[in-house]
């Protein structure tokens, strides 16, 4: 059985369940992508997902491992460093125009990605790396080229 929530709703008090999302190759050499198993209402969790915390972590990461933490001190302003999200939360493509907003719940060490607008079946799920929660402004389009990364992900 799988718990689906609106975003409004506290998820502190959820049970975490296997989502209804999957990871797949996204074809023509752009690598794996994580896609949606059914259809998702906007505003519906997608995921609810635990978090491993790199508290105290000095140094750079690989560049492979830093392009999946998160900031999480930037994002919840706790002094906590970075965070690992577990589940699909660090396989997420990155879009100029995402279909996921994300939001932290420090308390609890959990993320919770949300549809941001209807999303069809077997969709591909994304988030907006630059933003504390995933939204999409206009100044932040061109995240691949500011950060000269070569653009593998479908935007």
């Amino acid at each position: 059985m799988v718990t689906h929530k609106k975003q409004s709703d506290d998820v502190a008090s959820a049970r975490l369940y296997p989502p209804d999302i999957y990871v797949a190759d996204c074809g023509n050499n752009l690598g794996r992508g994580v896609f949606a198993a059914r259809s998702f209402l906007e505003g519906e969790a997608v995921e609810i997902a635990p978090l491993f915390l790199l508290k105290g972590l000095t140094g750079m990461l690989p560049p492979s491992i830093e392009l999946r933490v998160y900031d999480w001190e930037s994002l919840t302003g706790a002094d906590t460093g970075k965070a690992i999200v577990l589940g699909y939360g660090s396989l997420y493509n990155h879009s100029d125009n995402p279909n996921l907003s994300y939001s932290p719940d420090a308390a609890n060490d959990l993320m919770t990605y949300t549809a941001r607008r209807p999303i069809a079946a077997h969709e591909q799920l994304t988030i907006h790396y630059d933003r504390a929660n995933g939204q999409h402004t206009e100044e932040q389009e061109g995240w691949f080229a500011r950060n000269a990364i070569e653009k593998r992900a479908i935007a």
